[in-house]
């Protein structure tokens, strides 16, 4: 079967730079107004002073440390490579790249967190437990890729069936 798990062409599937620069814009805007917040504290009370600065420095320390990652992520998009023996994140945030097997993962599907959405997946009762030995049960994928949540699910669980059952886009090449 191992053998067979390599007929699949790899797939290469970035992050979106795009999603990253909609969410520094709003981030950069409340570091000004944070600095501004600072700046414009004179000729007022103390006690209004005092919150003003505050809130400039805590809206800095925040939104600064937000725009500085989606600064990142713009520079260093995630990346997502699908092939025979499984998938495999790196990028952005994520120092080391890691790969999963197919055999190791039951499908993808869309997890709802609060508002958003994201990639899930939930590993096989058999997978290879964490380096702490305690058994792997769900994992998920980071956000902001150029596919949509559902497409991304559409395309990991068509990639995975066809590794696992070792077929070629019969499509694409009939």
């Amino acid at each position: 079967m191992s053998g067979e798990l390599q007929q699949v062409e790899p797939m290469i599937i970035k992050g979106s730079r795009t999603k990253g620069f909609l969410c520094l814009v709003p981030s950069a805007a409340f570091v000004w107004l944070g600095a501004y917040l600072i700046r414009d504290y004179m000729n007022k009370p103390i006690f209004a002073a005092l919150k003003m600065i505050v809130a400039g420095s805590l809206g800095i320390s925040f939104f600064g440390l937000c725009s500085l990652i989606f600064a990142w992520l713009i520079i260093r998009p995630h990346f997502l490579i699908l092939d025979g023996g499984g998938f495999t994140v790196g990028g952005g945030l994520i120092r080391t790249p890691f790969k999963i097997a197919w055999q190791d993962v039951q499908g993808f599907h869309i997890r709802r967190q609060r508002r958003s959405k994201a990639v899930g997946f939930r590993f096989e009762p058999s997978a290879k437990p964490r380096s702490d030995g305690r058994p792997r049960i769900e994992g998920g994928l980071p956000r902001g890729w150029r596919l949509s949540t559902e497409k991304m699910v559409e395309t990991l669980n068509s990639y995975r069936l066809q590794a696992l059952h070792g077929e070629l886009s019969q499509s694409s090449t009939s």
